[in-house]
Formats: structure tokens, C-alpha cells, sequence
């Protein structure tokens, strides 16, 4: 059976940095703890001590078996955010050395231009040559929870990208186990409809026009009344094509028929857009749905929105909801005094 030795990462703030020695001293004498055969429960409980503080070795930078991974997964919800944080602390890289290192370099030195070829190429063997540890961390990506899900998981994706060549399959395995945890606990977390469904409804559109400009949108808010068949057009430019949208907002109690997706597809139609985004809180009927399929509008549900918000705003957007209304509400309103102002100019 394989095993993949993580560095023993002191406590605190201290710096990680383990040598191979001080790693092989380290797991010396103790017995070894088949993880596969443990309940979750049973090795969650075995893997919370600190490394230096077992007298064990098990695995615990990634999910022992598949069954193990989908419990936790399916019981995300019902833990703390301190276990949710202490697991993904294990499964992420936490800087040092680790136990392929040795054998990786001996195949480097076995040729020296193989060796030569692998410094000028990678900053990964220049850090193996070098007094510095080998793995630089990416457990700071906790800072990035649960405000920032989404960037924290395209980090660790990154990370993952630019060293997939060298890490043990484990630690591969960890890190996406970490990707998972994140996604689940904190993008995919189902919050109630009811906390937008109780915001009055120009708030709404504004909550919605936030998510947009999250998403790197330059967005407008129409007038509450005339609004021109939508609530919030957008533009952005993305390698060096501009696109633009108009948005729709809809909280009705029933699903959305064909009426407002045809209306929609109009104003998009009409405005030379290059889509409509229909959000119902609702949902659609299914001919609503067929209707938006064979043209340029997309449609949002509730569970979609929400996992939308959980992305951009992080898990806990509805504490935030005043603040994201209230900034959003300013930006238009000095968006509105700057054309105001240039107006005047023109005329005078």
C-alpha cells in the first residue's frame, strides 16, 4: 500500500518546513491506522489531533474511500465551519516537503541534462535544489472562505495545474476532496427564497444588478416605471468582444408562462442585445422553458440565483444584503449626478 507523508506543520503561524530525515524520524515506531476500514465519524475523530500529537499514522490529506467522501458531502450542512476549516487544512498543501521528493530528484540527478532541462523549466526544481522547502503552500486559500468560494476554489484548481506533473496521487486526490468541500458547504448551500422574497421589489432588481456587476458586468438599472420591458442592462467586454444583456426580474407565486419570455425576447430583439436573462423566483412553465431555448434568453431560478449569490457574495450574503443593496444603490446614483452633470455641460 502506498503512503503519501504530508510535512508535520507546526501549530500556530510558525513556518512548516520539514526535512526528509526530520519526516522519516518523525514517523518512526508508529503503528499504522487503516483508515478504509474506519467509519467516518471514527476517522474524523482519529485524524483531529495535530500530526506531532499522534502516536499513529493514518491518512488524512484526502477522503480514505469514495462512500466516505459522499457522507460527508451529503452531511456538510449539519457541521461546524471549525471542522468543515480543520479538514480542508488536511487536505490542502501545507508547505514543506513530501514523501515522492527524495525519488523525484534521485530520477533528475540519475542525467544531468534531464536535470539541467528541469531547472531552467520549472521553479519546482529550482526550489527542490535550493535551501528553501520544495511545496509552497495553499492553505491561505481559508482566508478566501466564506466570502470568496469561488476564487478559492479557482486557486486551488491553479495550484493544482501547475504541479499536477509532480504531486502523489493522494495529495491530487486532497486537493480536489478540498475543491468538493468547498463547493458544497459553501456555493451550493440552499438558503431560503423568503430572504428576497420579503426585500421590497426595486431592492431585489438592485440585489440582482450587484450579482451582475460581480460577474464583471457595467450595469444600469432602468427607471422603476417605463422601464422598457427590463430592470438592469449590462455590457462586458471579454477578449475583446463586447457583450450586452437585459435582465428581467419576475417574483411571482406561480411558475412564468410563454407571455414574459416572448416579451423579453422583443426587448432583445428591439435593444440588439446579444441575450435576455429571465430570473423567476418561481420557476417556468415547460413551454416557458422550450420558448427560451430556441431563442437568446437564458432562465434563472431561485436555485440557480442562489447559488449565483452563494458564488460572488460568498455563503453569507443574506448578513450582507444591506450592504450590498445600499453600495449598488449609490454607484447608480452617482452614476446618474455624473450624467447629469455632463448634460449640462453639453447644453450650456
Amino acid at each position: 500500500m502506498s503512503f503519501s507523508f504530508r510535512s508535520a506543520c507546526p501549530r500556530g503561524l510558525r513556518p512548516a518546513l520539514c526535512s526528509m530525515k526530520e519526516m522519516e524520524e518523525n514517523i518512526e515506531n508508529k503503528r499504522f491506522v487503516e483508515a478504509e476500514k474506519l467509519s467516518l465519524e471514527e476517522w474524523l475523530k482519529l485524524i483531529e489531533p495535530h500530526e506531532e500529537d499522534r502516536d499513529y499514522l493514518i491518512i488524512d490529506y484526502q477522503f480514505p474511500t469514495d462512500e466516505m467522501k459522499s457522507q460527508y458531502i451529503q452531511t456538510i450542512r449539519n457541521r461546524s465551519d471549525e471542522e468543515v476549516k480543520r479538514l480542508l487544512r488536511r487536505f490542502l498543501i501545507c508547505g514543506g516537503s513530501l514523501g515522492g521528493d527524495s525519488h523525484l530528484l534521485s530520477y533528475w540527478r540519475e542525467d544531468k541534462s534531464r536535470l539541467v532541462q528541469a531547472v531552467e523549466k520549472y521553479e519546482f526544481a529550482k526550489r527542490m535544489l535550493s535551501d528553501r522547502h520544495t511545496w509552497e503552500g495553499n492553505t491561505w486559500v481559508l482566508d478566501l472562505i466564506p466570502s470568496h468560494p469561488r476564487e478559492a476554489i479557482s486557486a486551488i484548481d491553479a495550484y493544482f495545474l501547475a504541479h499536477i506533473v509532480w504531486l502523489p496521487d493522494g495529495r491530487s486526490m486532497g486537493l480536489s476532496d478540498a475543491m468538493s468541500i468547498i463547493r458544497a458547504r459553501y456555493c451550493n448551500y440552499a438558503h431560503s427564497s423568503e430572504i428576497v422574497m420579503s426585500l421590497p421589489s426595486r431592492d431585489f432588481e438592485i440585489l440582482v444588478a450587484a450579482l451582475f456587476e460581480r460577474m464583471d458586468y457595467r450595469i444600469e438599472l432602468t427607471q422603476e416605471t417605463r422601464d422598457g420591458g427590463y430592470d438592469i442592462g449590462g455590457t462586458k467586454t471579454l477578449s475583446g468582444l463586447k457583450e450586452t444583456i437585459v435582465v428581467e426580474c419576475k417574483r411571482h407565486s406561480h411558475p412564468i408562462g410563454v407571455k414574459p419570455v416572448r416579451e423579453l425576447c422583443g426587448v432583445v430583439e428591439s435593444n440588439r442585445t446579444n441575450k435576455g436573462v429571465l430570473i423567476a423566483m418561481s420557476g417556468f412553465t415547460r413551454d416557458a422553458k422550450k420558448l427560451a431555448k430556441t431563442n437568446r434568453v437564458d432562465l434563472i431560478t431561485w436555485d440557480s440565483l442562489c447559488e449565483l449569490f452563494n458564488n460572488h457574495f460568498g455563503q453569507d450574503w443574506p448578513s450582507n444584503l444591506d450592504y450590498l443593496i445600499s453600495s449598488t444603490k449609490a454607484k447608480q446614483h452617482n452614476k446618474s449626478l455624473k450624467r447629469d452633470a455632463a448634460k449640462n455641460r453639453r447644453a450650456s
